[in-house]
């Protein structure tokens, strides 16, 4: 979960001296937090999902470290945010064959502390819209949230994955995925 902007104009570092041309594909470098032609090797056999290779300190992460994540401290508005979801999804759905869309496992931790705060709700309140929103529009939709087949070792952070929990996480959706488009 997070802030995800789909357009706009972004500036990137890049790898020195790397020429681009308008239509070259360019992949991002996590190693070296630089974009370049090379695609990356975790990228490609994880089928797009990039994990750090970095192991959560879950056993240090406190409701503080909840308080000042830039989603809850920007979480106004709702609306506002699932009506400019909605119109990138329409976008997005009018120019593919078939959309899904999911949300992406949130750390035991992360959950635990959450729970029973304000902060657990607006979790339970983005999952239902994105969910109501989704079947407004006719596209396919999993939360993986609350997915306990994930633990605190398969996160970099509390809400991102690290490469081992990105490996399973690719697995489980591609697994999904399968069977989503073969029924």
């Amino acid at each position: 979960t997070g802030t995800v902007t789909l357009t706009g104009v972004f500036e990137l570092p890049a790898a020195a001296s790397l020429a681009i041309a308008v239509g070259d594909a360019v992949y991002w470098d996590s190693t070296n937090s630089v974009i370049n032609k090379t695609s990356n090797k975790d990228f490609v056999d994880t089928n797009g999902f990039n994990g750090i290779d970095k192991k959560f300190d879950y056993n240090n992460y406190t409701i503080r470290d909840v308080k000042i994540n830039p989603w809850y401290e920007n979480y106004k508005n709702e609306e506002i945010k699932i009506n400019i979801l909605k119109k990138s999804l329409k976008n997005i759905k009018n120019n593919v064959k078939k959309l899904y869309v999911y949300t992406a496992p949130i750390s035991p931790k992360h959950l635990d502390i959450i729970k029973n705060t304000n902060y657990f709700d607006i979790e339970i309140q983005m999952q239902s819209s994105f969910e109501n929103l989704c079947n407004e529009i006719n596209i396919n939709y999993k939360s993986y949230a609350f997915d306990e087949r994930f633990k605190n070792e398969d996160f970099y952070d509390a809400l991102h994955l690290n490469i081992n929990g990105a490996k399973k996480f690719t697995k489980i959706l591609l697994n999904d995925l399968n069977k989503l488009v073969l029924d």
